[in-house]
């Protein structure tokens, strides 16, 4: 690719897929540096979504360049089919318990999903009805949720972003919490729409999401700190501790001591991803 840019160093096709590969490979980095060009040279949405995505894990972009980046794209897809219907929201009683509903491609997935069952199934059922929005299939099953009696789940996979949307907004929800993030950026689109009196993005989401139908990040002192929070587009939301919570759901071992304590021997953790 890098030859074919040789000849041709014009080539949006070329230099898209030499940006893909070299994030493949690590060189984040480069791979900003290509999808860039082709986003501005060709008014490429799918380069500038791939921009979006990947952008927090270049070293070289500050939180500024960042957020404008991520806005940029926003402000792309509302090109696309308009799924911003008017939609009027439910006048809660006091007494009423909140509905809080959850989106999510990735429910199924229990092991990744061990923060999100931590907290949703220690909702108190006296004060929350929760909805689940699963982009799941159904035999999957979500063998993680503790279900309470007034509980929802609405398999979603088969359903448009419009349609989708349609289906929140039928709920009368008073909070929705947003899981995706960019790692399913085909429902992107629904975060420009107003799905709740109060949208929030939890857990999935790194840096800010620059989508103006969220209102709130959910996050804690060290993630996104005081200097960081002029560069969101959302209000931040920060818990005392970590804003994670983390449940194992499946039978395990005790954590052991480790062998250094007993022995010259270390053992060694890598959290990078293995390209």
């Amino acid at each position: 690719m890098e030859q074919g840019l040789q000849l041709d160093s014009e080539h949006e096709a070329c230099r898209f897929n030499l940006a893909a590969a070299l994030f493949q490979l690590g060189d984040v980095t480069s791979a900003v540096h290509h999808f860039e060009w082709v986003a501005e040279r060709y008014n490429n949405l799918h380069a500038r979504l791939n921009l979006a995505m990947i952008i927090p894990g270049c070293p070289d972009v500050s939180h500024q360049r960042l957020l404008e980046i991520r806005q940029t794209f926003a402000a792309g897809l509302r090109a696309m089919p308009d799924t911003n219907k008017p939609c009027v929201f439910r006048s809660r009683a006091a007494e009423e318990r909140l509905r809080v509903g959850y989106i999510s491609a990735f429910l199924h997935r229990s092991n990744y999903m061990k923060p999100v069952w931590g907290l949703i199934n220690g909702h108190d059922r006296q004060q929350f009805d929760i909805y689940l929005f699963a982009d799941d299939t159904k035999g999957n099953g979500l063998a993680w949720f503790k279900p309470g009696a007034h509980d929802h789940i609405h398999y979603t996979q088969s359903l448009d972003n419009a349609q989708l949307v349609s289906l929140i907004h039928e709920q009368q929800l008073d909070i929705v919490v947003d899981l995706n993030g960019y790692s399913m950026a085909s429902r992107l689109e629904i975060l420009l729409s107003r799905l709740a009196p109060v949208t929030v993005t939890w857990f999935n989401m790194y840096a800010t999401s620059g989508l103006p139908g969220i209102d709130w990040i959910i996050g804690d002192e060290f993630v996104v700190r005081p200097d960081e929070e002029p560069f969101y587009s959302e209000k931040i939301c920060r818990l005392p501790q970590s804003y994670l919570s983390f449940v194992v759901g499946h039978e395990s071992p005790d954590i052991s001591p480790p062998p250094c304590l007993t022995s010259q021997r270390f053992t060694f953790g890598s959290l990078v991803s293995q390209y």
